[in-house]
């Protein structure tokens, strides 16, 4: 999909700009705004405006949906602690299911209706271990917890009281189900928040957010709502999304506050990580000079990473002890065990005004919607694009990750330092081995629509045997997008997953080529600076170029890397052109310069191809010959003849090259001119014109 068809794409959608007033910070002060009617997406466009408490704290009966237990741990901490009470928050019920994908169970929680159901099991349990619970044992949490909610229903609904139920993407159908014996659908709003992780997670909770996204149907009045949408290029392209009006609300430029990110390639992320910890014990964190001429200094910093394994590392490498580290990541039997093996446990986001240790570590689990109230955190992001979950996505990721810290007092809240490992990237652009490409994407898609053609033939009881099968199929979604409702057990095309693979392509594709890319992609967020330290990866990414570029020696292979390198990256060839012909044989520039890389990739980069093309266009090489001249410019006799003679060589054309060969394509007239570099007066050419052959 070249960048006209993308643009077209954008088009599609329906933005609705709406004008935030100047005086409103949080939504909440905005009396005059009315939650819109329908299915809509509402794009927030910034962090830390309320949105979600504004929800939570108005009184529309609302359920709330988040793709993290993390998100709703926070949330449920803030509003039912004491200090939620003081500030006059809405009690929030969190329909906790310990059933979710690979969740665990949570410690006992007291609320306004009794214990709630998390110690149902006395003990935390892998997901192997629930697995082996009997069915009937399972059906009867559900039907206890379901209980629960239904009581708590009952209670708003006698009390003419605004229910504020807060749930995570897996366990909505159950929150529905209860709220159907109490309100008709069009009586409250489904408030999906952080919206884009539906695409973000489809790689590995496939199933879950297809089946989410078909309860969403139930619903009259559904919000999607982030900070950071997902692209409209990726929206458009499912039938869900398409159609729905997107809510873009327009801030005032003084309520946009600039982040300032510094983008530092590195050899070992642990190594810097290990250095940051020592400034920071050794009481050398990140100070700022402010205005007043006063000095703050950070004492705290929050890493942000993508993999349970880097903690650990991390752990071992920079010795990091229990008490001055603070875990956040999802309460999963293999990270527990992780954990366990260094010493150290899952901890919980403290609360404003709760004791901060020096060192948090975070995973992806906290990306989206947790809030931080430190005085004095600073903020780093460790990313390797190399691994692909651990690849941060600069559009997505790094607008959430700086959006974390609320406190207007942390003078340190809207800066990060970006950690990136480029040494095994090998121009990820290029390295189909280890990237899901366009071409492959299609070969999925192309056979999905093949089985699915066949299924839509099966006898119903052939379709469910079928289905049944594909569901056991520990390989789904490798060789193609069939997916399996565990509502329905019928197969559809699971476009969720589609997206997932091309945006993880995307990511690296786009993203994490050159100092160059990066620096557009976090401008893009709104950054007043952007640091890109002198030991960038520009070397690093020519050194892997080279390496692809001579591991094969094949034609038609080595043309296609080429062109797939410039339609992702065109800077790249531009910014580095004199390196690259050190590297690209000269026959490769050749075809290039006369047929272009559009028409390349058209003629499916066989050389014999190429050279029909080219002995079937005569213009070819009389565009070529034009674009080495400048209309209006001077040239002396002998350069003209060095430029020609150079350019005959190169395309193996048996000719003498004069001067006036230039009359067959340029109106040109003899003139004298000074040559500045040999520092005399010369005989030569101004070129006019073009011939109006030409």
């Amino acid at each position: 999909m070249n960048d006209n068809e993308l643009n077209e794409m954008d088009n599609k959608m329906n933005v609705i700009p709406i004008n935030v007033p100047k005086e409103i910070e949080y939504i909440s002060e905005w009396k005059e705004y009315v939650l819109p009617l329908g299915h809509s997406i509402l794009d927030k466009t910034i962090c830390g405006c309320g949105f979600t408490e504004y929800c939570l704290n108005n009184d529309i009966p609302t359920v709330l949906c988040s793709p993290r237990k993390k998100l709703l741990e926070n949330k449920e901490e803030q509003h039912n602690s004491e200090k939620g009470k003081e500030k006059g928050l809405k009690w929030v019920y969190y329909f906790r299911n310990d059933y979710e994908n690979n969740v665990e169970f949570d410690k006992e929680i007291e609320t306004p209706f009794g214990k709630s159901s998390s110690n149902y099991l006395s003990e935390i349990q892998t997901q192997e271990k629930i697995d082996e619970i009997e069915k009937d044992d399972r059906i009867m949490y559900i039907s206890k917890i379901k209980n629960e909610l239904r009581e708590y229903v009952k209670y708003c609904k006698e009390n003419n009281t605004p229910f504020k139920i807060i749930v995570t993407y897996d366990s909505l159908y159950h929150v529905l189900s209860v709220l159907s014996s109490f309100y008709s659908p069009e009586d409250y709003y489904c408030i999906v928040d952080e919206f884009q992780s539906i695409f973000m997670d489809a790689s590995f909770k496939a199933t879950v957010e297809l089946d989410f996204v078909e309860d969403l149907k139930l619903c009259k009045n559904v919000l999607y709502l982030s900070a950071t949408p997902m692209l409209e290029m990726y929206l458009v392209q499912l039938d869900t999304f398409r159609s729905l009006p997107m809510y873009k609300l327009i801030w005032d430029e003084s309520r946009i506050e600039k982040v300032r990110a510094e983008f530092r390639v590195v050899r070992s992320i642990n190594n810097e990580v290990n250095k940051l910890v020592e400034d920071y014990r050794n009481g050398k964190g990140k100070e700022k000079v402010l205005a007043d001429g006063s000095i703050r200094y950070s004492k705290e910093l929050v890493i942000f990473v993508n993999s349970i394994k880097s903690i650990t590392d991390m752990i071992k490498r920079c010795d990091l002890q229990p008490d001055e580290t603070n875990i956040i990541c999802a309460d999963t039997g293999k990270n527990i065990k992780a954990l366990r093996r260094v010493k150290h446990q899952i901890g919980n986001i403290p609360t404003e005004g709760e004791y901060h240790k020096m060192f948090t570590l975070c995973t992806r689990t906290t990306y989206l919607g947790a809030d931080f109230y430190s005085t004095n955190a600073f903020t780093v992001v460790c990313s390797d694009c190399n691994i692909q979950t651990m690849t941060v996505d600069i559009s997505l990721d790094l607008p959430q990750i700086i959006g974390r810290q609320r406190l207007k007092e942390n003078v340190f809240r809207n800066e990060a330092l970006i950690l990136y490992k480029a040494e095994s990237k090998k121009m990820a652009v290029i390295n189909e081995k280890k990237l899901v490409n366009d071409e492959k994407v299609k070969a999925k898609e192309a056979k999905t629509l093949e089985l699915l053609s066949g299924y839509s033939k099966m006898s119903d009881k052939e379709k469910e045997s079928c289905a049944e099968k594909w569901a056991r199929d520990n390989k789904l979604y490798e060789k193609d997008y069939i997916g399996v409702s565990k509502r329905t057990g019928k197969a559809t095309f699971n476009y969720l997953v589609k997206i997932a693979d091309q945006r993880a392509y995307d990511v690296s594709r786009r993203e994490y080529i050159d100092e160059i890319t990066i620096r557009r992609g976090i401008e893009s967020i709104g950054s007043a600076n952007v640091v890109v330290n002198e030991r960038d990866n520009v070397t690093e990414v020519i050194k892997y170029f080279r390496e692809e570029f001579n591991s094969d020696n094949n034609f038609e292979r080595r043309m296609k890397m080429l062109c797939d390198c410039y339609f992702a990256n065109p800077e790249f060839f531009i910014n580095h052109e004199k390196t690259l012909q050190t590297i690209i044989p000269r026959e490769y520039y050749n075809y290039i310069n006369l047929l272009g890389f559009e028409r390349i990739r058209a003629l499916g980069y066989e050389e014999i191809e190429l050279k029909r093309e080219i002995s079937s266009n005569n213009s070819i090489q009389s565009s070529s010959i034009i674009s080495l001249f400048t209309i209006g410019s001077k040239y002396s006799t002998q350069t003209i003849k060095k430029m020609l003679r150079k350019y005959y060589e190169e395309n193996n054309i048996t000719k003498t090259p004069k001067a006036s060969d230039l009359e067959k394509y340029f109106n040109m007239r003899p003139c004298q001119f000074i040559d500045k570099e040999l520092g005399k007066k010369v005989n030569g050419f101004e070129i006019i014109g073009l011939k109006e052959e030409n």
